[in-house]
């Protein structure tokens, strides 16, 4: 199976469910435009890092990218069309610091 039809199986799936799912298409499909439409027994732990890794992007748009590709490639993995991925371990969310200022009477005055 190529991975636009195993992505296409996928969406209908995960809709037949009660999903909407059209950010995870997306993704998905973004996915196979990266790597080309290729087999999935030929998707590889590399060419998911290089599309997780491709643009910088933040960490929370990273995670929502990874966790698709993770439960997408897990479903095909249990049912024995691609092999198992060792996928690395989800970024970590950073939380900005916020430092306020506290404005002098001058600095008040002024604005």
């Amino acid at each position: 199976m190529i991975l636009t039809e195993a992505i296409d199986t996928y969406v209908q799936r995960k809709r037949s469910s009660g999903l909407v799912f059209h950010k995870g298409e997306v993704e998905l499909f973004a996915f196979c435009k990266h790597v080309g439409n290729i087999p999935l027994c030929r998707v590889s732990t590399p060419s998911v890092l290089s599309f997780l890794d491709d643009r910088l992007v933040s960490a929370a748009t990273w995670r929502h990218k990874y966790r698709f590709l993770k439960r997408f490639v897990e479903f095909w993995s249990q049912r024995g069309a691609m092999p198992s991925l060792v996928l690395p371990p989800p970024r970590t969310l950073t939380g900005k610091i916020f430092t306020p200022y506290i404005y002098t009477r001058a600095e008040i005055r002024s604005l």
